[in-house]
């Protein structure tokens, strides 16, 4: 590790952007040093897709465990965030660092990484690397040793001997010390101090694949089924913090794996309910829900012609819907179903002035009661109606399509290429709907065979206007949000979304599709066939628990996924 391979003297070194590089898009490296052969799942190519396969008539009936693929797992723009907050006390919001790369995907682990992203996680490390050490009480706070009195080689040890098994989630070795040390050497002597060489290991294991990735080597213990390796404590701890927690393992959690108590169920299990009391599960949960539906993406969809719709109002929106998950998930009925019907939502003076709702005012949200007949869960507020018509007019196959895909897992196909974009109202047909437009657009051959699926869920979702507030008319025309959902368990005819939702809210297909979001969500991963099994289990006990939320996480931990990986791929 030369020296002449920093560029200046705050111990940013050019070669970390080839370690960056490694663990970003080759996971090669990774790989063999968990003793894995890489598949497409590793590269950042998602798997075979959501899969529909028929479960079998009796748990009893499936292997014992059963996993899929154990993808080398990456960790997201939310689980980098919180691990970066809890590995450096102090570290300033991620708004106030170089941000990674946002899209609609970018938060899923298994979307594929490309330079520019690489680009980002370098210079994320590098401001991180200064902020922290930008002066003799930050230095101090952070290593925890004074060089000028302990010495600076006690000082590095000491700093190393905490920091890194905190960074990489596990015990290191004196081979790894022994590089990182030589990291810290090279810094010192291109920066001429010891600041220089604290930042330049700080860029080196903040882009590491180690740091990056849940590297999982497992081992062979007695009892461990043909064909399967067991996690160890550490790792197991690690894959339930990011599912339940979003961040590294807290100190109980490390503790219990140091102890090598973490492999029954049952140890599991009282880990998983201690961490969903804790504050950080809110976050996760309203994390799973804005990821699944792009609910952030409410701040992108500000437009000059809408003064209505303020930056400030889509913010506040994206935390009605946080507050309105907090309360229903962890406060209230706790249900799937009260997810999508409960009749309530939270709001502060700016927001009910905006919906016209009377009787609120100030800067504080509070719970208030909503028409039954109007408004109901998730779906009808404003984050969900605004993402899914980002525009001035409404976007019936955007709405039909974001319920289908998300909320009954529908395969929908892709567009055609030469696919014909709504039209603007003109002066033809003055009067004419949304719906009535998109009818005449959509009524060919070519077109109706998607569109028959699409738009009558769309058309549900009519009585919203592309910001989300009621309306009885358009055009002086009375809204039409009737239709028919053809598949699924849910099938039928509706008036209305509220009538669509509560199709939805007790369908079995509806339960089966929101457990496969969860599982994608814990395991990192799409579903595969040998997840039928876990799947069938999963519903099971969804249902024995009258479809609680909470109940359906701690089973999602308890599944052999936290426990085992695959031997080989």
């Amino acid at each position: 590790m030369s020296p002449k391979l920093f560029d200046h003297r705050f111990g940013r070194p050019t070669w970390a952007r080839l370690v960056a590089c490694c663990a970003l898009s080759c996971t090669t490296w990774a790989a063999v040093g968990c003793g894995r052969t890489v598949s497409k799942d590793d590269q950042g190519v998602a798997g075979s897709g959501p899969l529909d396969p028929i479960p079998p008539d009796n748990f009893e009936d499936c292997p014992v465990p059963n996993l899929g693929p154990t993808p080398l797992r990456r960790l997201s723009h939310f689980e980098l965030n919180h691990s970066l907050q809890d590995l450096f006390a102090g570290v300033p919001a991620m708004s106030e660092l170089p941000q990674l790369p946002q899209g609609p995907y970018y938060d899923d682990p298994l979307q594929e990484i490309t330079s520019a992203t690489t680009e980002h996680h370098h210079a994320l490390a590098h401001e991180i690397a200064l902020k922290v050490s930008q002066d003799a009480a930050s230095l101090q706070a952070l290593t925890g040793c004074d060089p000028a009195t302990a010495g600076e080689m006690a000082c590095l040890s000491q700093f190393l001997g905490d920091f890194l098994p905190r960074a990489y989630r596990r015990p290191v070795n004196s081979e790894e010390l022994a590089a990182v040390t030589e990291v810290f050497g090279d810094g010192v002597r291109v920066g001429g101090d010891h600041a220089s060489g604290v930042r330049a290991v700080l860029e080196v294991v903040l882009q590491s694949p180690d740091f990056l990735y849940l590297v999982e080597e497992g081992e062979q213990v007695r009892g461990t089924p043909s064909g399967l390796v067991a996690l160890k404590s550490r790792e197991t701890a690690s894959r339930l913090s990011y599912f339940l927690a979003g961040s590294a393992p807290d100190a109980e959690l490390m503790q219990a794996a140091d102890q090598d108590t973490l492999r029954e169920v049952s140890q599991i299990e009282a880990h998983a309910r201690r961490l969903l009391a804790a504050p950080r599960a809110r976050e996760v949960v309203r994390h799973f829900y804005t990821r699944l539906l792009k609910l952030d993406h409410v701040t992108l969809s500000v437009v000059p012609d809408q003064p209505t719709f303020t930056e400030e109002v889509a913010q506040l929106t994206l935390q009605e819907t946080h507050h309105f998950i907090d309360d229903v998930t962890f406060d209230g009925a706790g249900s799937f179903r009260a997810l999508l019907t409960e009749p309530s939502t939270w709001v502060n003076g700016p927001l009910a002035s905006f919906y016209g709702l009377p009787g609120v005012t100030g800067q504080a949200f509070q719970k208030v009661g909503l028409e039954p007949s109007r408004r109901a869960g998730l779906l009808t507020q404003a984050s969900f109606l605004r993402v899914t018509s980002p525009g001035r007019d409404t976007r019936p196959v955007l709405r039909g399509h974001a319920v289908l895909k998300n909320l009954l897992c529908v395969d929908l196909p892709l567009p055609p290429p030469d696919v014909v974009v709504l039209p603007p109202a003109d002066s033809a047909s003055p009067n004419a709907t949304t719906r009535q437009r998109l009818e005449a657009v959509t009524s060919s051959a070519a077109c109706a065979d998607c569109h028959r699926d699409l738009d009558p869920v769309g058309f549900a979702f009519e009585h919203y206007d592309s910001m989300g507030l009621w309306r009885d008319t358009e055009n002086d025309s009375p809204i039409d949000s009737s239709g028919e959902l053809l598949k699924t368990d849910a099938r039928g005819k509706f008036d209305s979304a509220i009538d669509l939702i509560e199709r939805m809210a007790g369908s079995e297909d509806a339960q089966s599709c929101y457990i496969r979001h969860w599982m994608k969500f814990a395991y990192g991963r799409d579903e595969a066939p040998e997840d039928a099994c876990t799947r069938s289990a999963l519903q099971a006990a969804f249902r024995a628990s009258d479809g609680n939320v909470l109940e359906l996480l701690v089973a999602v931990a308890k599944t052999d996924h936290f426990r085992y990986r695959l031997e080989s791929l």
